[in-house]
């Protein structure tokens, strides 16, 4: 194969993935909502740090959720594919947390007033805006019995 013809195979390579990844989101195979569950306001933490909470569902029911223990969430201060193979050039995280027995987390230490990558397990991700006198709350729900796309 020329250069050229190997090009082009990489790009139709990044297309696929994100076509793939766009379409198991919405299939509802994961997502992240701003704010609180229950229609109370959750306290906004203070700047430089993401909480929030990660529930798990089962597809078809989407609203019977149950909080989610130990899961990763990670923050990176740019996207990129998380569905489907490994990225090669995947960045370092700028932040992490594990969820606790309640599905809580905490990162703490980020830049007041810029934008991070959340990828919460392998199974959501979402991009928040972290004010420059508060942090941010997050929900993310993720489908625990969804077939990821390899």
């Amino acid at each position: 194969m020329s250069g050229g013809d190997v090009e082009m195979v990489m790009r139709r390579y990044a297309l696929l993935t994100l076509v793939i990844l766009a379409a198991a989101l919405a299939a509802g195979c994961g997502s992240a909502a701003s704010g609180g569950s229950g229609g109370t306001t959750p306290v906004a933490p203070p700047p430089g740090t993401v909480t929030g909470t990660v529930v798990g569902f089962r597809s078809g029911h989407r609203h019977a959720t149950k909080p989610q223990p130990r899961v990763a969430v990670e923050a990176y201060t740019r996207a990129f594919p998380y569905v489907g193979p490994v990225t090669a050039d995947r960045p370092p995280p700028v932040g992490r947390a594990v969820t606790d027995a309640n599905g809580r987390f905490r990162i703490v230490g980020l830049t007041p007033g810029h934008k991070y990558f959340l990828l919460f397990g392998m199974a959501a991700a979402k991009w928040v805006q972290l004010g420059t006198g508060r942090g941010a709350v997050v929900t993310a729900a993720i489908c625990l019995d969804c077939p990821l796309p390899m």
